[in-house]
């Protein structure tokens, strides 16, 4: 038998279908100790797997070298190989797999594989094919005689069989085996460096830098006031309608670097540390600080048309990094299914699902964004590109889709029912309690029947010394969902200024809970035990607050108090008295 002539073939056509047909060579997909075809020696014969896609319907050929294999031993094979269809098509995450083994045999061997193999040899379902075929190679006459290739027959994948055969020849005629396992191995090389360059062309520099810049900013709004105020988010740049349409346009751009409490700031930084990194890595640093900073815009853009909510966070950027995965899924579709593209499309659904099921996600933002991102990626293309028509056509549709949310935007009537919300929370900061009830009682005349409008209005009460109807109003706003730390802390001023001790006394604890720095909400406890008489849970409550970090004067001096009347009555219990 001649094994030189099979692996120079065998070579051949994975060195063809590499380089003429977009095959890629993969590793052997099963068990090492599972799945092998031998020599004489018990030595694994070669064995090329080629893939390709064309989006989710993948290809996979099996190329496989036979020497005196008997066909009980091919037919374990390719039971072993049809067993796994399934498995392969699971792990490509592919919609339809068509599998392709071929055997190929020296020339002389003779017995009769198809009646061993009938069952298995043409498996068809609607997601999953499998067909075999059994090649014969020979030179018989060379060189007077061209060399053969019998049995092969790839036209169920769209290749030629008689060009491939010919390209094939070629090789094969003029290139050892040696040469031919080496240029296969250079073709391997050449394929992970034009994937290097596809996804590694920039480092994720501006990602981190904006990491950075976020996190410093969250820490300013924390020292300065809160990065949950109203308040404090409108002075530094927060998106908020009526100061855009009074000419603040910078507002456009700085709610992208604000963040509304920490979790909205780590979820964000997770998603732009693997998002960012990855559009980075593929657009360069200089596409990526176009396409971040006009998909923020754009998102601020859409929230600015379509909703009067105050906003700010860094979401809209982060979907204009969705945005421009899905112009390189355009663009490079079979390389994107068959690398991120499904992960990709999932996070990008569950996101989605999750800003229309959460109320207060201001979903308009995401998909301004995510819209901006794909639009800016088309504006700037891929690295290597220049398609000039594209990039005019695209400035120019963004350009008029900027100018139409503009003019939606300025013509939203600032007189909404979250205008007035927002109003009443800045009003109550100010402890200006008349201004915070007429914005309430607005905002419920024009149909805002949310739980957190309660939660101000039994605020409000509170201030107005009507804990009967704070207490009520604030239950009410427990039934309809509200489980903010603010509720159950000014749920417990009504109670406890009705010497209801034990509910206002849990609450407080549910709100330290839900808030555990919260100084005010230790205070009260604290307070409580103290009249009370329960000196030991007061002071064990303050501290807790200082093992927090909570420093506060009324804090500090209500310790001291508690201190001192503790050991008065330490004292008076030891007198006897």
């Amino acid at each position: 038998m001649n094994l030189d002539l099979r692996d120079r073939w065998l070579y051949a056509l994975t060195l063809v279908l590499m380089r003429k047909h977009g095959f890629q060579k993969m590793q052997d997909p099963f068990p090492q100790e599972q799945h092998h075809i031998t020599d004489f020696f018990d030595q694994p014969l070669p064995e090329h797997w080629l893939v390709r896609n064309e989006g989710r319907d993948y290809q996979l050929l099996r190329i496989q070298a036979v020497d005196a294999s008997g066909p009980s031993a091919l037919s374990r094979d390719l039971r072993k190989l049809a067993d796994h269809i399934p498995l392969f098509r699971k792990r490509l995450r592919a919609r339809s797999l068509c599998v392709v083994n071929l055997y190929i045999f020296p020339h002389g061997e003779s017995f009769s594989l198809p009646e061993h193999t009938e069952d298995i040899r043409n498996v068809d379902d609607k997601r999953s094919r499998l067909t075999i075929q059994f090649i014969h190679v020979s030179e018989d006459g060379w060189p007077y005689a061209e060399p053969k290739m019998e049995g092969l027959n790839l036209q169920e994948i769209n290749i030629d069989t008689d060009k491939l055969l010919t390209q094939v020849v070629r090789l094969a005629q003029f290139h050892t085996a040696f040469e031919l396992k080496e240029m296969v191995k250079g073709e391997e090389k050449r394929q992970e460096e034009a994937f290097n360059k596809v996804f590694h062309y920039g480092k994720p520099y501006l990602t981190i830098s904006f990491l950075v810049i976020n996190v410093f900013i969250f820490m300013f709004l924390e020292w300065v006031g809160s990065s949950t105020d109203p308040q404090t988010l409108i002075t530094y740049g927060a998106k908020w309608n009526p100061l855009i349409i009074e000419g603040e346009y910078w507002r456009l751009v700085t709610p992208m670097f604000l963040h509304i409490g920490i979790w909205h700031l780590m979820f964000n930084s997770l998603a732009l540390y693997f998002l960012g990194g990855a559009v980075e890595r593929i657009f360069g640093s200089f596409r990526f600080l176009w396409i971040y900073m006009f998909a923020g815009i754009s998102g601020t853009l859409a929230s600015f048309a379509f909703t009067p909510n105050l906003a700010a966070g860094a979401s809209g950027a982060i979907f204009g990094c969705f945005g421009a995965l899905l112009y390189f899924g355009l663009k490079r579709r079979n390389l994107f299914f068959r690398t991120i593209g499904m992960d990709i499309i999932f996070i990008l659904i569950f996101n989605l699902a999750i800003g229309f099921i959460i109320p207060m996600i201001d979903n308009y933002g995401h998909i301004g964004g995510l819209i901006g991102g794909f639009l800016a990626a088309a504006m700037v293309n891929l690295p290597g590109e220049r398609q000039w028509k594209e990039r005019i056509a695209t400035a120019f549709s963004s350009g008029l889709v900027v100018l139409l949310l503009l003019k939606i935007g300025f013509n939203q009537p600032l007189d909404s029912p979250f205008y007035h919300l927002i109003q009443a929370e800045m009003h109550l900061n100010e402890e200006s309690v008349e201004d915070a009830l007429f914005h309430i009682e607005r905002a419920l005349e024009m149909g805002l029947d949310r739980p957190e409008v309660y939660v101000q209005l039994g605020a409000i009460y509170n201030y107005q010394g009507q804990y009967e109807k704070a207490e009520e109003t604030l239950l009410m706003a427990k039934e309809k969902g509200a489980d903010q730390a603010e509720l159950y802390f000014h749920l417990s001023y009504a109670q406890l200024k009705q010497n209801k001790y034990d509910e206002g006394r849990i609450n407080l604890q549910e709100a330290i809970a839900r808030d555990p720095d919260m100084m005010e909400a230790y205070y009260n406890l604290a307070l409580v035990y103290k009249e009370q008489q329960e000196y030991a849970y007061a002071a064990e409550v303050i501290e807790r607050a200082y093992q927090r970090g909570i420093r506060d004067e009324k804090l500090e001096e209500l310790y001291e108090q508690i201190l001192r009347e503790q050991e008065g009555s330490s004292y008076v219990s030891s007198m006897g008295v």
